[in-house]
């Protein structure tokens, strides 16, 4: 398709006639007539057609937004959350006025839709972009923890080539000076043409004349971005031939290490009012926060029995941020709480609730994927910012629909995720004493493959369960690594705790264990991982030693001896052990209840055994003879018993 160039008179009336050297699509054609007056760098955000103009956006969005009784989170009609990239852009330029709708867009989604359709495939809404769109892409794509990410630079620029030199020329409008400064320097050298005469050219090197034979730039003949650099300096020149040449001389003389980090600076703050943000910007959202201090706060500010709250409490949304479609949260299924909550809001309430969930969810985009833009993470962290601020509601409001309701016009949706993460990390903190309990990384080693996958994901930086069951099971469940806390280059650990009952369950599970370990090392007299270590060699499995099965001979050593030990046992003891402590035809045996309840009063005879502790303890004691009797249960206690056909479930002498 063909599209006309953005005219800012089409959607004011006032009397600008698009000369603003700062407006990148009318600015850098007024002063390519007059730059010697009028010409100056562009800095900060480029121009955005809807800006302070609320009312035109809403009126240009209206085909796509649903209407005031959308439920939940959505806010744009089924068509545009469902199906492809490539479908929703066919409902875009399908309207009677594509251009205009697709200038409302909010820049993020602007980027994000031209991600997911594919830059290759794109250039039809390329051709439709605001400069401040335009800006967007480079701010959300362009950029990596290393700084400038040249490859994507470039990408983009040769997707606006191919939508037509008249794009390419915006694109190149839209940018600051700095970010073309910075791509440059990071590609070319550039020489006057004048100095020729005196100097020695390389000779691996190509060069190239500026277009208007000012200055001759060095480039290496296989650069891989020697066609960008084309565009790009023709597209400079063309529009703005001053602005081509002072960035050319910049070259000569520019710091790239100033140059980013000024761009940096400009850069976050755009950022900052997309939602988005840099990495270490944007990982204060997993800063801990005591979900139960401010329960309670909460309660006494609201009941007008405490200290009325502050200002970093409040929501942080005025009323007039623009609307959003939504394509933030394509796909993304609210715990049942928040949506209750959501909509039993008032109408207005209810639309900055919906913004302020798609901003958090580019929030927690920028901390946890490789880039802001990435959108084949943008699921998986979009749900992980909706289910955490749930968790984080839930748990202020005791599950009250009402209360949570009210909290949703008092809280930030920022603070309801860090009050729900907050709760995660008081986990984390448990996983990291049960690790040190256990001998550190190491001790992991003891632990079931499930228990030490779920042990090594809690410890991370990034707590969570195991990503998958290739996780779970490694070299015989033992897990790579070393249980360390630092964050891979995306933020990737497991997956996200993401409710009450997921978090109650891995607390459940890390208690157990912790109690076992710590009532083991007290029998054991000092370092169980020493003790294990110890009696390895002298069992049938030599690397089959695990906490449950220290834990089940120590019980059976009880039943034979009177005290607990580790040492492994021998045929004789497991018969014993079955003539004395079990009763019942195989396959339908089990421990005497007596026996059952000697057993759970020596292991829960300490005075300073918490009830979480107890109670855990007393289900491992039942797990743990179960396993017992399960293996040895078709033995005979009269006949020989081969050793080596009995499971694992106790220790067995070699």
């Amino acid at each position: 398709m063909t599209a006309r160039e953005p005219d800012d008179d089409d959607f004011d009336d006032d009397d600008s006639d698009g000369d603003d050297p700062n407006d990148a699509a009318g600015g850098a054609r007024a002063s390519a007539t007059d730059e010697d007056d009028r010409w100056e760098p562009r800095i900060g955000p480029a121009h955005d057609p809807f800006e302070d103009r609320p009312d035109r956006r809403r009126a240009a969005l209206r085909p796509l937004l649903g209407g005031d009784d959308a439920p939940g989170l959505g806010v744009a009609t089924p068509r545009m959350l469902q199906g492809s990239g490539w479908e929703r852009l066919d409902l875009l330029l399908g309207l009677s006025d594509p251009h205009a709708a697709v200038q409302a867009l909010a820049p993020e989604e602007f980027a994000l839709l031209a991600k997911d359709i594919g830059l290759a495939d794109a250039t039809d809404l390329l051709a439709l972009a605001s400069p401040r769109q335009l800006q967007a892409c480079v701010d959300l794509d362009g950029w990596d923890s290393d700084g400038l990410d040249l490859p994507a630079c470039c990408d983009w620029l040769l997707a606006a080539h191919e939508a037509g030199p008249e794009v390419a020329e915006r694109f190149v409008a839209a940018q600051e000076d700095g970010v073309l400064g910075l791509l440059l320097l990071g590609t070319i050298r550039v020489m006057k043409t004048s100095e020729l005469e005196d100097t020695d050219l390389p000779d691996d090197m190509d060069v190239l004349a500026s277009p208007d034979g000012t200055y001759q730039v060095l480039v290496e003949p296989d650069s891989e971005y020697l066609p960008a650099i084309q565009i790009l300096l023709d597209a400079l020149f063309r529009a703005t031939p001053r602005r081509g040449r002072n960035l050319l001389e910049a070259q000569r003389w520019e710091l790239p290490a100033q140059l980013e980090e000024d761009l940096r600076e400009l850069r976050a703050t755009r950022l900052d009012d997309m939602g988005a943000a840099e990495a270490a910007a944007a990982r204060d959202l997993y800063g801990y926060v005591d979900a139960h201090a401010l329960r309670q706060r909460l309660r006494t500010a609201l009941r007008g029995t405490g200290p009325a709250l502050d200002g970093g409490l409040q929501p942080y949304l005025p009323d007039s941020v623009p609307p959003r479609l939504g394509l933030m949260l394509r796909g993304t299924h609210e715990p049942p709480l928040l949506q209750a909550a959501i909509l039993a809001l008032p109408d207005a309430e209810r639309s900055r609730v919906r913004v302020a969930v798609q901003r958090l969810a580019w929030r927690v985009q920028s901390a946890r994927a490789a880039k802001p833009s990435a959108v084949d993470e943008l699921p998986r962290w979009t749900q992980h910012a909706v289910r955490t601020a749930a968790m984080g509601l839930e748990f202020l409001s005791d599950g009250d629909g009402a209360y949570a309701a009210l909290l949703l016009c008092q809280v930030s949706l920022r603070d309801l995720f860090s009050a729900g993460h907050g709760l995660v990390l008081i986990e984390r903190a448990r996983a990291r004493r049960l690790r040190d309990l256990l001998g550190g990384a190491d001790g992991l080693a003891l632990l079931d493959a499930g228990d030490a996958a779920l042990l090594r994901a809690m410890v991370h930086g990034w707590p969570g369960r195991p990503a998958s069951d290739d996780d779970r099971i490694l070299d015989g469940g033992v897990p790579a690594g070393d249980g360390g806390s630092a964050p891979d280059a995306a933020g990737h650990a497991g997956d996200p705790l993401g409710s009450l009952a997921e978090v109650a369950e891995v607390r459940a599970r890390l208690q157990g264990l912790a109690a076992v370990a710590q009532w083991m090392q007290r029998l054991a007299g000092g370092d169980l991982l020493a003790k294990a270590r110890e009696v390895a060699p002298t069992c049938i499995d030599a690397t089959g030693v695990r906490l449950h099965n220290l834990f089940a001979t120590a019980l059976v050593r009880v039943v034979l001896r009177g005290r607990g030990g580790f040492e492994p046992l021998q045929a004789a003891e497991l018969r014993t052990w079955l003539r004395t402590a079990v009763v019942g035809e195989a396959p339908r045996r089990e421990v005497r209840p007596e026996i059952r309840q000697a057993l759970l009063a020596t292991v829960l005879g300490r005075p300073d055994l918490s009830d979480d502790d107890a109670a855990a303890l007393a289900t491992f004691v039942t797990v743990a003879l179960d396993r017992v009797t399960e293996e040895l249960g078709g033995l005979d206690a009269e006949q020989d018993i081969d050793l080596r056909l009995v499971g694992n479930a106790l220790l067995l002498r070699r």
